[in-house]
């Protein structure tokens, strides 16, 4: 997961928002997952 968390903290501008922001966006992802799992390209 390191480059999730780097990849946020460049987005953030640093490296403590950056973990919130890649938190966020995984519980996000998480609650999500059933509807995400059932794309064609889920990447996209």
């Amino acid at each position: 997961m390191p480059g999730v968390l780097g990849f946020a903290a460049v987005l953030a501008g640093d490296r403590a928002a950056g973990e919130d922001l890649a938190q966020d966006v995984l519980i996000r992802a998480y609650s999500r997952w059933d509807w995400i799992g059932c794309l064609d390209r889920p990447e996209f």
